[in-house]
């Protein structure tokens, strides 16, 4: 099941803001309207939308911050209709390839409010781990160091 990130322009930006989560899912990821109104104001931020095939599935933004040396994951949304079917694990996964090919295998950040157990699993199970710190708005951080 490849998948295939591209940019979020004109011409996808109404499929992208289409995407729902469960209702209950709803506190622990901005929404994509914040994200791209945050990817509108820092240019660091890589808005994608997330397709499988020819549907779109989800939607995920990145970035690095050269003055922290930092490369961060920012937002994961799978469509609540295409979850449960393995595009979450699968989106972090070519994600991470992506990542680490870009910005030479540097370590990927990204947080979690520490009640949104299923994320937990799906970071840990592909080798994140907390590092002990928080993030602006309480999340704990994880962190993913790849391997040489």
């Amino acid at each position: 099941m490849p998948l295939r990130f591209e940019k979020v322009t004109e011409s996808n930006k109404a499929a992208v803001l289409s995407l729902r989560l469960h209702s209950f899912q709803k506190g622990y990821t901005e929404s994509i309207e914040e994200s791209l109104e945050e990817a509108g104001k820092h240019p660091e931020w890589q808005p994608c939308a997330v397709y499988h095939g020819e549907e779109l599935v989800g939607f995920t933004m990145y970035g690095y911050f050269a003055e922290d040396s930092e490369l961060w994951i920012d937002t994961i949304v799978i469509d609540r209709f295409y979850q449960g079917k393995g595009y979450g694990r699968k989106l972090l996964e070519q994600l991470l390839e992506l990542l680490a090919e870009r910005y030479l295998r540097k370590p990927v950040y990204l947080s979690v409010f520490s009640d949104n157990h299923s994320a937990i699993y799906l970071y840990q199970n592909l080798g994140f781990q907390f590092n002990g710190r928080l993030d602006t708005k309480g999340e704990q951080i994880m962190v993913y160091t790849f391997e040489d």
